[in-house]
């Protein structure tokens, strides 16, 4: 019987946790302004399947670590590899959409989820820094909220 989950086992689930937290608050603050500016549908991210995707996972994982998880192991340094999911993310998504530039700086919706192309392919540095940065604030959140809130587990 394993009575203490791997050190690597920990840092999955908490950069998995930061991830999702990432892509729920920027379903939640991002897309609305993306659909101001005539792109995409913000109302499309909470149907069907995507209110999982895109909110109760995500609130899950959140009240899941900060509550149930055992106290972590993890040290203050190790979180920066928390942003390590979402630059990899970010490296993926840029590549795919600026392989797909079209005459006039445009992306077509297909390759750009974001609407991205609409507020200029200047601003991506900055918005991928923004993720990225984002990213690790939402690990070292959890790693701290982790360290100072949560239910001891009942051992028998």
């Amino acid at each position: 019987k394993v009575k203490k989950l791997p050190n690597w086992v920990r840092y999955l689930k908490l950069f998995a946790t930061a991830s999702t937290t990432l892509t729920m608050l920027a379903v939640l603050c991002f897309a609305p302004f993306s659909q101001l500016m005539g792109y995409g549908k913000a109302s499309n991210l909470f149907e069907n399947s995507n209110t999982f995707y895109h909110l109760l996972c995500p609130l899950v994982g959140i009240v899941d670590y900060l509550l149930f998880e055992a106290r972590s192991e993890i040290k203050f340094v190790n979180t920066f590899y928390g942003m390590i999911p979402t630059a990899a993310y970010a490296i993926f998504y840029l590549s795919m959409a600026l392989s797909h530039i079209q005459l006039g700086n445009t992306i077509p919706e297909a390759y750009d989820w974001y609407g991205l192309s609409a507020i200029g392919i200047p601003w991506w540095p900055l918005m991928t820094m923004l993720a990225i940065g984002c990213s690790y604030l939402f690990t070292w959140c959890l790693w701290f909220g982790n360290k100072k809130i949560y239910i001891k587990q009942i051992e028998k």
